[in-house]
């Protein structure tokens, strides 16, 4: 269902939504926020995005937090809430919501 949202949009537009999103989440409620809400879908665009642009340092906060849950987070919602559970568990997550702080661009 979402590739089939998507279809309408350029590539460049497809990474820029995955970047708001994975932003907004992300600002508003960490990395357990973004992946355990349907955004998490985006955290592949989002890292493809912040590649294509340049920005290493924010591609590697999101390779980071993926890599603290398995390195390859499920596209699925319900899997994915799993893993981020699973993960809460094993190890806790705060290191992956510290990763949010580095998010924000600077002024």
């Amino acid at each position: 269902m979402y590739e089939r949202s998507l279809a309408g949009f350029s590539g460049p537009q497809r990474l820029v939504f995955a970047i708001h999103w994975y932003r907004a989440e992300v600002n508003n409620g960490g990395h357990v926020q973004f992946y355990s809400n349907s955004t998490g879908i985006v955290w592949r665009d989002a890292l493809a995005g912040f590649e294509a642009m340049g920005l290493s340092d924010y591609a590697a906060v999101v390779r980071d937090s993926a890599r603290l849950l398995g390195g390859d987070p499920p596209l699925d919602r319900e899997k994915r809430e799993g893993v981020v559970h699973v993960s809460a568990r094993i190890s806790p997550l705060r290191p992956v919501q510290r990763l949010g702080a580095a998010c924000n661009y600077p002024k």
